[in-house]
C-alpha cells in the first residue's frame, strides 16, 4: 500500500491525546460522610471491574479512529483487488495496441497483432469496476478508438474485434508520451498499458521522455522470439522510363537472425511479362539482383518483387512505379551541318514508331524563344556563341530537370562559355584553352564509375569505346570541385567528359566536336549507344521529383510551373483524391504500401511507389531492462505476454486510492465508541447502593 500524500500520516500521533485524557482526564473520587461504609464498599467494588475495562475499550477505539482519519488525509492506494472494489475506481486507463507492421510477424501461426487483441481483452478484464479506458492503436501515430472519449468496460471489449493492424513504422516512445499525455488531461489519471512485440527498432530516432505525469507504464509483452527473416528492402530504377526500350530494375536483399546462406527465387511480374531470377539472402550483409524488363505500353506502370512467404510476410513483397513514356525529347542547337551525326544517332528513324528519341532543331538565337519546358534534354552543338537570353532560359529550366549537353568542338568561343555558360549549367571553374592536336590520335577511356552516363560500357559486350581515334581536342581546366564528376578522359590525360548538375538539371560538357572534325568516332558502331546513353542519363531529372516514403509517412513531389490543382490514385483503381498543393509542391500521406500516380487534368505527369519501412523488417527485440531505460522518468513494468487468462493473473491491479474507505471506518469507530461509552447515571447507581444497605 502507498499514500498520495504521506506526510498527512504525522496526524497519526494523534493518538496519544486520548491516552494522556485518559490518565489525566479521570474523575476524583467526592468524600461523602455516612455512619456505615460497608455496603458502599461492596457496591463500588462490584462496578469497578467493568467500568475499567470499558474505558480501556473506549481509549482503543479513539486510538484506532484518529489512525484511521490521518491515513485518509494521507490518500491511501492499494492494489488490493477486494478493497479497490469497496470503491468504484472510476478512473481513465489508457490500453495501447502496437499495430505497426512488424507485429504482422506470424509465430506458430498466430500473428503478434492477434496475440496482442487477446492481451488487450485480459487487461482490460483485470482493470477495477468503474475504470474507464482509452483504448487506441499505435503506428506511426496514436489513433483513438472512436471518438476520443473514454469506453465502458463492454464498449473497450466489443471494440476490440474491430482492430486491425497497419503497415506503419512504430515509434513507441512518442506514441508512449502522447498516451500520458492524454490521460494526465483525462479527469481521474490512470494507468497506460502498451502492448507490443518489443521489436529494437520501435524506440529508435525517439527523443527522449522528460517531464512526465507520475503514472504506471505497464508494458505487455505480445511478441515472439523471430529466428531469422528476409526482406525486400529497396528496388531502383536506371534510366528514364521509355516505352519499347529495356529498364533495369536493381532489387536489395536483406536478411537478419538465423537464416541459411541458400538460393531463393526472386518472382518479378508487371509491364505485360513475369521473370524470375535467383538470389542469395545472407545475413548482415545485402544481397543484389538485377532485372531487366522491356514496357510494353506507355503510361504509369507498376512492377512487384516477391520472395518466398516467411514469418514476416510484409516484408516479402516490394513495388516499383515507373511512369512509362512513348519517346524522349530534344532539342538540338545549331547549325544544321555539325549536328547531322547527333541527330542521326539520336533518331534514326524518322518519324517511325520505332523512334524512342524525338529530335528538333534549333539555332543559337532562337533558343530563348524556344519552349523548353517540352524537351528533356538540350543538345548544344559546337555553337560559337549562345546569347545571354539562351543561357539564362537554359539555367531556368535546368532547376525543373532539364539535361543540357554541350559539345565544345573548333567552332565553340571557349572564353565565353568559361564564363557565362557553364557557371549556369553548374559547371562553373571549367575552362576550356587552346585546341591541342594529336597526329597519331589517341583513344578515349571510360572512369570506373558505376554511376556516370558512361557506365553501361564498363560492361565489354556493350561496346568498346577505345576504338575510336581522336586526333584534337581542347585544353581543358577542370576545378577541384568538378574533378571527381571526370566520366572519361582521352589516354593521354585530358577531360574528355566531365558532368555537372544544377537544379534538379544535369549537364554534361563533351570536349570533342558533334562530328567527323576531330575525330572518326562519328562513324564508330559505338556512336549510337553513346550518345543514347548521355541523352538518357541527362533525361532522368525531368521525371517529376518525389520523394516517396513508407506508409503513414509524407510523399512530396513538385509539379511543373504553373500548375495548381493535381489528384492522386493507386494504380489498383482506388479513388481519385484531390492534392494538398502549396508553392508548386503536393504533400501526401498514403496509409499502405503500392504504387500511386499524380495526374493533372486527367494526364498522368508521375507515379510513385509506397513500401515497408526497412526498420520494420528486424526481428530484434528489446531486453525488459533496456525498455524501463528508455521510457526513464515513468514508472515501467514489463510483463511477459501469454493467453489472458494467464495476463490477467500476472497484471497486478492498478492502484486505486480508497481514502474514502478509512475515513468511513474512522467515523463508524467514533460513533461505536460514543454508544459504547454512555455510561449509567450515578444517581440511579447510588440508589441502588442505597436500598441494598
Amino acid at each position: 500500500m502507498g499514500f498520495l500524500g504521506p506526510l498527512y500520516l504525522i496526524g497519526a500521533a494523534g493518538v496519544i491525546v486520548p491516552v494522556l485524557i485518559h490518565l489525566f482526564g479521570r474523575r476524583r473520587p467526592r468524600r461523602v460522610r455516612f455512619p456505615s461504609l460497608m455496603f458502599l464498599q461492596a457496591a463500588q467494588q462490584r462496578r469497578r471491574s467493568p467500568l475499567r475495562v470499558r474505558r480501556i475499550i473506549s481509549l482503543l477505539m479513539r486510538m484506532a479512529a484518529i489512525i484511521l482519519l490521518a491515513m485518509a488525509l494521507a490518500g491511501p492506494l492499494t492494489r488490493s483487488g477486494l478493497l479497490a472494489r469497496i470503491v468504484p475506481d472510476g478512473q481513465v486507463h489508457a490500453v495501447i495496441i502496437d499495430a505497426s507492421a512488424s507485429m504482422s510477424a506470424l509465430s506458430g501461426g498466430v500473428s503478434a497483432f492477434e496475440r496482442a487483441v487477446v492481451a488487450a481483452r485480459g487487461v482490460i478484464e483485470a482493470l477495477p469496476s468503474g475504470a474507464r479506458v482509452l483504448l487506441a492503436t499505435a503506428g506511426a501515430e496514436l489513433r483513438l478508438v472512436g471518438d476520443g472519449e473514454p469506453l465502458s468496460h463492454a464498449e473497450a471489449l466489443a471494440a476490440l474485434s474491430s482492430l486491425m493492424p497497419t503497415e506503419e513504422r512504430g515509434r513507441l516512445p512518442d506514441v508512449i508520451a502522447r498516451g500520458l499525455d492524454l490521460i494526465a488531461e483525462a479527469d481521474g489519471a490512470g494507468g497506460l498499458f502498451v502492448i507490443t512485440d518489443l521489436q529494437a527498432t520501435a524506440f529508435d530516432d525517439a527523443a527522449p521522455l522528460a517531464d512526465l505525469p507520475s503514472t504506471d507504464v505497464v508494458v505487455v509483452d505480445a511478441g515472439a522470439q523471430v529466428g531469422g527473416n528476409v526482406g525486400l528492402t529497396d528496388v531502383t530504377v536506371t534510366g528514364p522510363a521509355i516505352k519499347g526500350r529495356p529498364l533495369t530494375f536493381s532489387v536489395r536483399v536483406e536478411a537478419w537472425g538465423e537464416v541459411e546462406p541458400e538460393r531463393v527465387p526472386l518472382s518479378v511480374e508487371g509491364i505485360g511479362e513475369t521473370v524470375s531470377v535467383g538470389v542469395t539472402p545472407v545475413a548482415g550483409a545485402p544481397a543484389w539482383a538485377e532485372v531487366q524488363m522491356t514496357p510494353d505500353r506507355s503510361g504509369v506502370c507498376s512492377v512487384s518483387f516477391s520472395l518466398p512467404r516467411d514469418a514476416m510476410p510484409l516484408d516479402d513483397r516490394r513495388t516499383a512505379s515507373v511512369l512509362v513514356r512513348d519517346r524522349l525529347r530534344v532539342l538540338v542547337v545549331g547549325d544544321e551541318s555539325p549536328t547531322r551525326y547527333v541527330r542521326a544517332a539520336l533518331d534514326p528513324y524518322g518519324d517511325d514508331e520505332r523512334t524512342v528519341i524525338a529530335v528538333d532543331l534549333t539555332s543559337p538565337t532562337a533558343l530563348a524563344d524556344a519552349d523548353l519546358s517540352r524537351y528533356d534534354v538540350v543538345a548544344v552543338c559546337d555553337a560559337p556563341l549562345l546569347p545571354k537570353s539562351s543561357v539564362d532560359a537554359l539555367a531556368a529550366e535546368m532547376a525543373d530537370g532539364l539535361g543540357v549537353l554541350v559539345f565544345m568542338g573548333p567552332a565553340a568561343a571557349a572564353n565565353d562559355y568559361a564564363t557565362r555558360v557553364f557557371p549556369a549549367l553548374g559547371l562553373e571553374g571549367l575552362a576550356p584553352g587552346a585546341v591541342t592536336a594529336w597526329p597519331d590520335g589517341v583513344a578515349l577511356t571510360v572512369t570506373e564509375n558505376t554511376a556516370g552516363p558512361l557506365a553501361t560500357f564498363l560492361d565489354p559486350s556493350a561496346g568498346d569505346l577505345g576504338t575510336a581515334r581522336f586526333t584534337a581536342a581542347r585544353e581543358l581546366l577542370v576545378p577541384a570541385h568538378l574533378r571527381s564528376a571526370i566520366r572519361s578522359r582521352y589516354e593521354e590525360g585530358t577531360a574528355a567528359i566531365v558532368e555537372g548538375a544544377s537544379g534538379r538539371g544535369r549537364s554534361a560538357l563533351l570536349n570533342m566536336a558533334p562530328d567527323d572534325a576531330w575525330s572518326d568516332f562519328t562513324l564508330e558502331p559505338t556512336w549510337v549507344p553513346f550518345v543514347h546513353q548521355l541523352v538518357y542519363h541527362l533525361a532522368a531529372g525531368r521525371n517529376a521529383l518525389v520523394m516517396a516514403g513508407a506508409p503513414g509517412e509524407a510523399v512530396v513531389g513538385t509539379l511543373p510551373d504553373g500548375v495548381t490543382e493535381a489528384a492522386v490514385s493507386s494504380v489498383d483503381g482506388a479513388r481519385e483524391e484531390p492534392l494538398p498543393v502549396e508553392n508548386g509542391v503536393w504533400r501526401y500521406t498514403p496509409h499502405r504500401a503500392g504504387a500511386w500516380r499524380v495526374s493533372v487534368d486527367g494526364e498522368d505527369i508521375s507515379a510513385f511507389a509506397v513500401n515497408l519501412d526497412r526498420a520494420e523488417m528486424d526481428p530484434a527485440r528489446l531486453e525488459a531492462s533496456r525498455v524501463r531505460e528508455l521510457l526513464g522518468p515513468a514508472r515501467v513494468t514489463v510483463i511477459a505476454g501469454g493467453d489472458a487468462g494467464r495476463l490477467a493473473s500476472q497484471l497486478a491491479t492498478p492502484p486505486t486510492e480508497v481514502s474514502a474507505v478509512f475515513a468511513l471506518l474512522a467515523l463508524l469507530l467514533l460513533a461505536c465508541e460514543a454508544v459504547y461509552s454512555l455510561e449509567r447515571q450515578p444517581a440511579a447507581d447510588d440508589s441502588a447502593a442505597a436500598s441494598e444497605a
